[in-house]
């Protein structure tokens, strides 16, 4: 686990930030820049980087004493 987010999750952070420095999506929350990005070929990079982001900090997030919980919305049945 420690390499997974020492070394793959970091990178994916790295990444984002060279990706989107001085770019209007530096200033951005994480999910604007994924919805913002989302379907445009040419800020795939950008995209893909955030969006693994994402889905890595719900990982952790999901992992916690407590985390995750009974889904909201949506997904609630």
């Amino acid at each position: 686990m420690g390499f997974h987010y020492g070394k793959h999750h970091k990178a994916y952070v790295d990444n984002l930030n060279k990706l989107t420095e001085g770019t209007e999506y530096a200033s951005m929350s994480l999910l604007g820049i994924i919805q913002k990005t989302a379907g445009i070929s040419e800020k795939a990079g950008i995209f893909n980087n955030a969006a693994q982001i994402w889905n890595h900090t719900f990982f952790w997030e999901s992992m916690k004493t407590k985390g995750g919980g009974k889904p909201t919305g949506k997904l609630q049945i």
